[in-house]
């Protein structure tokens, strides 16, 4: 275990870690920051995006150790005193977005972006967004959404704070008018839920062990020693599996 401190959105955390945990997990599983999704796993979603010295960061490819002393922003850390910031806002406004997930990811990216731009063509946006992926939008909306922010910097570039966090009113439905959605602010700021995001005390967690041998052919595995370290786990080899196909399940999406 190496100790380590990160300043997460303000807040100093003083960890002790694994050296093979990646930046992703300990934002998620140690710090609470559930706004930090993983999609894909390998860097090609974007959704794990977060800000390292104010530096655009895929968390699933970076280990929390490289990130000793620094200061770490998420989707958590934008809103101000309660008021959103305006790329946060934007998103709501164009409605660009829809289920959510890949939203704080594609927010972080883009911060940079949005407060430097001048008046970019639909074509320079898009190459600020290419490295994050939406299922949803089409993409378009998310354009709009730039813009929005980009329009809503005052004349010294300074970003005007967004509206007040809310969710949307009753009374706000109505046909054929534009509505905000009551999730739309929970997602733009990392308090939505997913699955992945639940974690009960005293979950079981599974984690498969593969072999560090390429192209090997196992002849058994000895796993008295990891049994009596381990008392507490359900261990299972393929000898207690036998012939039994197993299909394995995640749970987020697949990019």
């Amino acid at each position: 275990m190496i100790e380590i401190t990160l300043h997460v959105n303000g807040v100093e955390k003083r960890l002790e870690v694994e050296p093979r945990r990646l930046l992703a997990d300990v934002l998620r599983q140690d710090c609470g920051r559930t706004g930090v999704h993983i999609g894909c796993a390998h860097g090609g979603c974007g959704a794990c995006t977060v800000q390292v010295e104010g530096v655009p960061r895929l968390s699933c490819l970076c280990f929390a150790v490289q990130c000793d002393g620094q200061k770490i922003t998420t989707v958590e850390g934008l809103a101000q005193d309660g008021r959103l910031h305006p790329l946060q806002q934007a998103f709501i406004d164009a409605h660009g977005l829809q289920c959510g997930y890949c939203t704080p990811g594609q927010i972080m990216a883009l911060l940079d972006f949005v407060a430097t731009a001048e008046d970019p063509g639909d074509d320079e946006i898009r190459r600020a967004m290419s490295g994050n992926l939406c299922r949803c939008t089409g993409y378009q909306t998310i354009v709009d959404a730039v813009r929005l922010a980009i329009a809503a910097r005052d004349a010294t570039g300074t970003p005007r704070a967004g509206r007040a966090m809310a969710e949307a009113p009753d009374r706000a439905r109505h046909v054929g008018a534009r509505v905000t959605r009551r999730e739309d602010p929970r997602m733009v700021t990392g308090r939505a839920r997913y699955l992945d995001d639940f974690m009960p005390p005293g979950a079981l967690h599974l984690q498969l062990v593969r072999a560090e041998i390429a192209h090997a052919r196992l002849l058994g595995v000895e796993a008295s020693a990891l049994r009596e370290a381990f008392p507490e786990a359900l261990l299972f080899t393929g000898a207690d599996i036998g012939d039994l196909a197993v299909r394995a399940a995640q749970d987020y999406p697949e990019f």
